[in-house]
């Protein structure tokens, strides 16, 4: 196998030899492409920022959104579902119980990385569990979709169009990578 680096003229990213499978790029590094380094990354996003915006849909049908605190401990390790403690009686309860809007959105910004560029959006499906003690709620998110980009990790569309986020998508149990 030739180590030569070539540059793929189309997608701006370079490889090593004939060995397609492993995208670099301009900076020597790799470019994560698969679910699996998206994940990581995700998840080590998550977990830095802990603060994220929680975005429900009021009755009137308008998008509201609030800080919330999953805290790393609260993301699945897969990223299937993220938990956020709160109290019944706040909006984000009423939004998903009351006005049968349980579709919502997790926003993480990572001001601190490298171009002050990362960010993550998680959206899926919510749920209530109602506890008998204390007035308090646990918000789960059942995520199935998850949109990144990571200027600084090279996520960003197929690697390479920072115009526009990695995407995977959860079908089946399992995570597909679909731009």
């Amino acid at each position: 196998m030739s180590e030569e680096w070539e540059l793929d003229e189309a997608s701006g990213l370079w490889y090593k030899g004939a060995d397609r499978s492993q995208p670099y790029a301009s900076d020597w590094t790799p470019v994560p492409m698969g679910p699996e380094p998206v994940l990581e990354k995700a998840r080590a996003l998550a977990a830095r920022v802990l603060v994220a915006g929680m975005t429900t849909i009021s009755g009137e049908g308008f998008p509201r959104s609030r800080l919330v605190s999953p805290g790393e401990k609260y993301v699945a390790k897969d990223f299937s579902s993220v938990t956020v403690a709160t109290r019944q009686r706040t909006r984000k309860v009423e939004d998903i119980l009351t006005h049968g809007h349980s579709k919502v959105c997790l926003f993480w910004q990572d001001t601190q990385s490298d171009k002050q560029s990362a960010w993550l959006c998680a959206i899926g499906e919510a749920s209530v569990a109602m506890s008998d003690v204390d007035d308090k709620a646990t918000v789960t998110v059942t995520v199935q979709r998850l949109e990144m980009q990571d200027y600084g990790s090279h996520i960003t569309a197929n690697g390479h169009d920072s115009w526009k986020p990695a995407i995977l998508e959860r079908a089946d149990g399992a995570w597909n990578r679909i731009c």
